[in-house]
């Protein structure tokens, strides 16, 4: 057995829903599909936005220390070659 729920809204504006049925029709889903990978999304936004930070933090470091390391090896090629 699936550990699902029912949501049910409100007061949702007919333009809105016609978009809604034209985005799921358009994405191959109905549009209970669409709402549910949609909310899914939603739900995930903050979890993907730290990651991306993280991501982002590591790179800067990497960055860094790559650039760091350029310049010793740019040394060391300089006494070597005299």
């Amino acid at each position: 057995m699936k550990n699902v729920t029912d949501i049910l809204v409100r007061d949702v504006p007919k333009n809105t829903d016609l978009i809604l049925k034209s985005k799921a029709k358009k994405s191959g889903l109905s549009r209970n599909e669409y709402l549910v990978n949609l909310l899914n999304t939603h739900v995930l936004i903050d979890e993907i936005e730290e990651i991306k930070n993280n991501y982002n933090e590591v790179l800067k470091h990497t960055l860094v220390a790559l650039k760091e390391n350029t310049e010793v090896m740019q040394q060391l090629i300089k006494m070597i070659e005299g």
